[in-house]
Order: C-alpha cells, then structure tokens, then sequence
C-alpha cells in the first residue's frame, strides 16, 4: 500500500511542480510542502496524521482555487488524488482496526455411549448369553 500511496504523492507533487501556467509558483511551492508532510505521515505510518494532512491539503486547495492561484482543471485533478490517497488510507484503518476473526471451535470428538447397543466387546448382547444356557 506504500507503494501505491507514494506513486500517487509523487504524481501529485510533480504535478505542484510544474511550472505550467495552471498554478502559481506560490501555490505551488505550499502545495508541495503539504503534499511532502502527507508523504512523511504516509511513511512513518501514521494513519490518522495522514487523513489530518490530507483535509489540510484539500482546504490548501481549495483556497488557492478560491484565489485563482491553481487552475480548475488543476483543482480537480489534485482533489481527485487527494481522494485516492484518502480511500486507501480509510480502507487501512479499517483493517488494522477490525479485529482478526475468532478461530472456529476444535472438533469434539464423541467417546463411545457404551450404555447403547451391545454388552460385550464382540458385539453380542447379553440376550445371546442367555440363549447358551
């Protein structure tokens, strides 16, 4: 899952990098920073800090559409990884939170009813003694 997350960071963070007219160097010089604090948060493992750094991102973003720093286009492309990022972040917390499933009961093997059926060890019911009398 690491590796997916980086793949995504990295794409997200090469996009900030561009020096394309869809961001402003400022816009994308803080966008950078963010998504790095996402990256380490991812790597160090923690779960929780990451979804934190993830909403941070997304209102960084959020405010730099709002002030035309990024372009639309950029502003849903960075929003959608942002999303990924946060579906695999969510699913991991549910796994390590979801306990392991209880292991199925043993087997009971049942002994023998030695009160049902014949009396001795052949099989032959005590009524077949008494015919022999």
């Amino acid at each position: 899952m690491r590796i997916f997350l980086a793949t995504i960071l990295l794409a997200l963070l090469a996009g900030c990098a561009q020096s394309a007219p869809s961001y402003s160097p400022e816009a994308a010089s803080e966008l950078q920073k963010q998504v790095l604090a996402v990256s380490e948060a991812s790597a160090a493992g923690e779960l929780e800090g990451t979804l934190t750094r993830l909403d941070e991102l997304e209102a960084m973003a959020n405010a730099a559409r709002a002030d035309e720093s990024i372009s639309a286009e950029r502003h849903t492309a960075i929003l959608a990884a942002i999303a990924l990022v946060r579906a695999d972040i969510t699913a991991a917390i549910t796994v390590r939170d979801t306990p392991p499933p209880a292991p199925a009961p043993a087997p009971v093997e049942e002994e023998p009813d030695e009160s049902r059926g014949n009396s001795d060890e052949k099989g032959n019911s005590d009524k077949n003694d008494k015919d022999d009398d």
